[in-house]
C-alpha cells in the first residue's frame, strides 16, 4: 500500500523528470506559427485519473501529443480542482508540455455568476427533474433514459449512486442495486449539473474538434464525452486494451462503440484458413492464460482445469444431471453506461433474480462462478452471500476458487453471463450462451438473447434441452473474436498485467508507489511516442484525411 502522500508525490516527481525527455519544453520565445496557437485549444483532454496510476496518464497524454502534431493544435486538460488544489495532477500534464489545465469545480465553476440567467433557468430546470427522479426512481427504464439539456443522464446518475457506496468497507452495507433516492446522493445529481454546465463553458470558449477521455461512464466521464459528441467533437476514448473512435452526434457507449468496430474489421478481413488457425492460437491463449489481459490472468493462470466428474467431487454433486454455468459480474462497474439493453435493472438485481429464479429448477446443477476482480471492488463473498440466503440451494454451487475458467470446455452444458465476454469466448466451443444484455458481441446470431423477463425465464426453465452450436454459429464467434482482439492492445512494453495488478490491487495490495517506480524504470528504455495506439491515431486521421 502507499505509504504516504509525500513519497508519493516524491515517486511521481521522478517519474515527470523521466517522461519529460521525450516531450522537453518549448522554446520560452515562440516562433509567430506557435505564436498563433497560443490560445487554439483543438483537443481536450479528461485528466481526473492524471495520478491515479501511470497507465491512465501514459496511455491519454501520449495519444494526445500524437493529436497535437496531427492538427497542429494543442491540448486542454480538464481536472476536477485547479493547479492549487491538484498540484500533482499540474505537475504530471507539465512533465508532457501541457501547461494549459482548468479546474471544473474552482476555474470553471467560479465563472457561473457571469451567466447568470442562463444558470438560474438549467438549475430551475435541473430541481425538476431531480424532483421527478424521487418519484420515478422504481420506473427504470424511464429512469435510465431521461434527458436533461438533450443529454442522457439517468443512467449515468444510476451508475455514480452505485459507485458512491463502493468505499464502503463493510460488504454487508455495501449497496448495489438502487431501490430509492436518498438524501445523500443529492450530491451526485448536483455534480451532474454542475459537469453539464461546464461543458457547455468549456465548448463556448474554446471549440474543440476532438474530446480524449479513459471513460464514457459515470456522470464524470460520462457527461463530457455526451455533450460533446451532441456538439459534433470526435470522442476517442482509450482504455489500457482498447482505442475507440466514436460517431459524431451518437451518445458515446462502450459496447455499441466497439461492436461497430468488430462489424468493420469482419468486412475487411479474408476469414481463410491460415486466419482460421490464427483464431484458434488466440483462443489457446487466452484459456490458458497466457494472454497480456489482467481478468484472463486471474481467470486463467496457475488455476486447475476440472473435468465433469472432478468438479462433481469438488463440489460433492452425485447425480449425473447438466451443469449450467453462470457468470457473475462485478457489481459495482457501471452497469447501466456500458450497454443500451439490459434486461434487469443492474448486475445485482440479474444475479439475484436468477438465482431465485433457477433454485426451482432441479434439473439442473447450478454452478456460480464469481468475477475474477471481485476483490479489486471489495465484493469477495458476495456472491457466496446470495447463494447461501437462497430457500433452497441445493441444486446451487458456488465454483471453486482454484478453477480455470477454461474447465467450462469440458463442463458445461449452458453459460448465462450478463454481457461477459465468456458469452463470445466459449461460443467458439459450440456451447450455447444466454445473455441479458446488448453487449459488444451480441447481436451477431451466435448467442441466445432473450428481449423480456418472461422469455428469459422460459429459457432458464428448458436451459438442459438447448442444443450445442452449429458450426455456422461457431464460425461467425470466431470471426467475432478474431475482430475483438486485432482491434486490442499489441504494445505492453510500458503498460502490462504487472503495472494494472499494481495500480487496481487485484491479486496483491494496490501499491501506486511501486506502480510509478516501475513505470519510471521502463520510461529508460522504452519511448511512449511509439505505442501501438499512437500508430492507430495515425492510422485512423490519415485514412480519414488521406
Amino acid at each position: 500500500m502507499l505509504n504516504t502522500d509525500k513519497s508519493l508525490h516524491k515517486t511521481i516527481s521522478k517519474f515527470s523528470e523521466e517522461i519529460s525527455k521525450y516531450w522537453p519544453k518549448k522554446n520560452p520565445q515562440p516562433s509567430p506559427e506557435e505564436s498563433k496557437l497560443a490560445n487554439n485549444f483543438g483537443i481536450i483532454c479528461e485528466g481526473f485519473f492524471a495520478e491515479s496510476g501511470p497507465n491512465y496518464v501514459i496511455r491519454i497524454v501520449s495519444i494526445a501529443k500524437q493529436l497535437e502534431e496531427i492538427f497542429n493544435t494543442k491540448t486542454l486538460a480538464i481536472i476536477q480542482n485547479g493547479k492549487k488544489n491538484e498540484p500533482l495532477k499540474y505537475l504530471i500534464w507539465k512533465a508532457f508540455d501541457i501547461e494549459d489545465t482548468i479546474g471544473i469545480y474552482d476555474e470553471v465553476y467560479a465563472n457561473f455568476s457571469s451567466f447568470k440567467k442562463e444558470f438560474i433557468k438549467a438549475l430551475t430546470k435541473f430541481y425538476y427533474y431531480f424532483a421527478k427522479f424521487l418519484f420515478f426512481i422504481k420506473k427504470e427504464e424511464w429512469f435510465f433514459k431521461i434527458k436533461l439539456f438533450g443529454l442522457e443522464i439517468g443512467d449515468l446518475i444510476y451508475d455514480e449512486m452505485i459507485k458512491y457506496h463502493e468505499s464502503e468497507k463493510d460488504i454487508t452495507k455495501k449497496i448495489y442495486s438502487i431501490k430509492s433516492i436518498k438524501r445523500k446522493y443529492k450530491y451526485i445529481f448536483n455534480k451532474t449539473f454542475i459537469y453539464i454546465f461546464s461543458c457547455s463553458y468549456l465548448y463556448k470558449r474554446y471549440n474543440p474538434k476532438i474530446y480524449l477521455t479513459t471513460h464514457t461512464q459515470y456522470s464524470s466521464y460520462g457527461i463530457p464525452c455526451r455533450y460533446f459528441a451532441k456538439k459534433g467533437v470526435q470522442i476517442i476514448e482509450t482504455n489500457d486494451d482498447l482505442i475507440l473512435f466514436y460517431q459524431k452526434n451518437s451518445t458515446p457507449k462502450f459496447n455499441q462503440g466497439l461492436k461497430e468496430l468488430i462489424k468493420k474489421k469482419i468486412n475487411e478481413t479474408d476469414f481463410d484458413q491460415n486466419k482460421l488457425h490464427e483464431i484458434d492460437n488466440i483462443l489457446n491463449s487466452r484459456i490458458t492464460g497466457k494472454e497480456e489481459q489482467i481478468d484472463v490472468k486471474m481467470a486463467y493462470h496457475n488455476k486447475k482445469i476440472y473435468d465433469q466428474q472432478s468438479l462433481r467431487d469438488e463440489l460433492k454433486i452425485t447425480n449425473n444431471k447438466p451443469m449450467v454455468f453462470i457468470f457473475a459480474h462485478v457489481f459495482a462497474d457501471a452497469p447501466r453506461c456500458l450497454t443500451q439493453m439490459l434486461l434487469f435493472k443492474d448486475y445485482f438485481d440479474w444475479l439475484e433474480q436468477t438465482l431465485k429464479h433457477i433454485s426451482t429448477n432441479k434439473n439442473v446443477n447450478w454452478i456460480v462462478k464469481p468475477h475474477p476482480s471481485s476483490k479489486t471492488y471489495n465484493e469477495i463473498g458476495q456472491v457466496k452471500r446470495m447463494i447461501d440466503e437462497l430457500d433452497s440451494k441445493e441444486n446451487v454451487f458456488l465454483c471453486p476458487e482454484n478453477l480455470s475458467t477454461a474447465s467450462v470446455i469440458n463442463c458445461a452444458k449452458a453459460i448465462i453471463t450478463g454481457q461477459g465476454t465468456v458469452g463470445m469466448e466459449f461460443s467458439c466451443f459450440g456451447i450455447p450462451v444466454v445473455i441479458i444484455g446488448s453487449a459488444f458481441y451480441s447481436g451477431f446470431g451466435f448467442n441466445i438473447e432473450p428481449k423480456t423477463k418472461q422469455e428469459y425465464s422460459k429459457i432458464l426453465d428448458k436451459i438442459d434441452l438447448l442444443s450445442p452450436l452449429n458450426e455456422s454459429q461457431i464460425l461467425i464467434a470466431k470471426k467475432v473474436i478474431y475482430s475483438f482482439f486485432s482491434l486490442a492492445n499489441k504494445d505492453f512494453s510500458l503498460i502490462d498485467t504487472k503495472i494494472k495488478d499494481l495500480v487496481w490491487g487485484c491479486s496483491q495490495d494496490q501499491d501506486l508507489n511501486s506502480a510509478y517506480q516501475l513505470m519510471t524504470e521502463r520510461l529508460k528504455t522504452n519511448d511512449p511516442r511509439k505505442l501501438y495506439f499512437c500508430e492507430l491515431v495515425r492510422s485512423y486521421f490519415e485514412k480519414k484525411n488521406p
